[in-house]
């Protein structure tokens, strides 16, 4: 049976450039169905990645005694060292009264229970270990098997090859499969607001790779879903899809700022560098104002002083216009409070106001100096 390669080292690695695939939408045009439609491949992408790798999975264990490399239970371990880390517990096996014991010191080596249940199991093809010690390992399976989280054991197992291919597209990324793997039993679990969970992964993985971690997040929510053996099953799926599409309208609103800016001239930055840091200050600035309104004074005129201290007044107040109609563009619901949208729209307008006072004082000045 042949097997379908996946299409992700050649166009969808332009694709999962944040940088690339921003500035192209934004030369087209910076209408919202150019918006929507590059949200619609995104997610179209992923169906189609969940569907191939799914696919594979399923193709995979038809013969698999035959592949030694599928029998090679390490490679399905995400952990790093993996190899040495499984000789540690073997060297350290006689130190071991029972089977308790074996988990509790195997969980500070793999942390995740899927990888320890590899580990494990690769334990039992080692011929260092006698029949005794293979007992308790044995037993420790048992337990594992019995106590642990199933739901989490077998999500891992359905997205671990779906973290392998996203933390390869990019071999200058340093995201690693475990931390996208990580990534997403963190997004099953917690039950927060989409701009936290944006923020969060902003903060884990870096600003140039929000896209990639979104659309690995999409893909492998679908993928799970479709396992033989699903880690999750189809009444969650709608809730976790709902909180990932508010996320998505998330995105969309920090293109949308990226196109408005893309060509806006900020003195302090070179032509060089400004596009993405300047990206990534507007985008911490935006945020602050839907989950910290009380420090986004502060925040503005932090960002104020570092790149439009040398701008005109007009300029400044349309920097504050464009914030202005993107929050009002905001849903309420990615708001962290109730009230903060109305604060945040207080304080910005207060501000526009200032400056269009300050023009009309320079104007009055210009004309009948004193």
């Amino acid at each position: 049976m042949e097997i379908q390669r996946l299409p992700l080292a050649g166009a969808l690695n332009n694709i999962l450039d944040d940088n690339k695939s921003d500035l192209n939408i934004s030369k087209k045009s910076s209408s919202s169905s150019e918006l929507v439609d590059h949200n619609e491949k995104l997610s179209n992408i992923a169906e189609e990645l969940a569907d191939s790798l799914s696919s594979l999975g399923r193709t995979s264990k038809i013969g698999r005694k035959n592949d030694s490399s599928d029998n090679d239970t390490v490679t399905a371990i995400l952990e790093e060292n993996a190899d040495e880390k499984i000789f540690i517990l073997i060297k350290q096996i006689s130190k071991f009264q029972d089977q308790t014991s074996i988990l509790n010191y195997a969980r500070q080596l793999f942390p995740n229970e899927w990888d320890l249940l590899q580990a494990l199991r690769e334990m039992l093809l080692s011929r260092k270990l006698s029949d005794a010690q293979k007992r308790k390992v044995k037993e420790a399976l048992v337990d594992l098997n019995a106590f642990g989280d199933r739901k989490k054991i077998q999500s891992s197992a359905n997205v671990g090859g779906i973290a392998k291919q996203f933390s390869k597209i990019n071999k200058d990324c340093k995201i690693t499969a475990k931390d996208l793997r990580n990534c997403y039993l963190r997004f099953l679990e917690l039950e927060v607001p989409a701009t936290y969970l944006y923020q969060d992964w902003i903060h884990e993985f870096g600003f140039n790779y929000r896209k990639r971690v979104m659309l690995f997040i999409r893909t492998a929510l679908i993928a799970d879903m479709k396992a033989s053996v699903p880690g999750i099953h189809l009444h969650e799926f709608g809730p976790l899809s709902t909180r990932h599409s508010d996320v998505r309208i998330l995105r969309t609103l920090d293109l949308k700022l990226t196109i408005y800016f893309r060509n806006f001239s900020f003195s302090s930055m070179t032509e060089f560098n400004k596009e993405i840091i300047i990206d990534e200050y507007i985008l911490n600035l935006y945020i602050t104002g839907l989950i910290n309104v009380d420090e986004l004074a502060q925040a503005f005129n932090n960002f104020k002083n570092d790149f439009m201290s040398e701008m005109p007044v007009n300029r400044q107040a349309t920097v504050v216009q464009i914030f202005i109609n993107v929050y009002n563009n905001t849903p309420d619901f990615l708001y962290a409070n109730l009230g903060y949208h109305a604060a945040t729209i207080t304080f910005l307008s207060t501000l526009l106001d200032s400056l269009h006072r300050k023009e009309r004082n320079l104007i009055i000045y210009e004309r009948y100096p004193q």
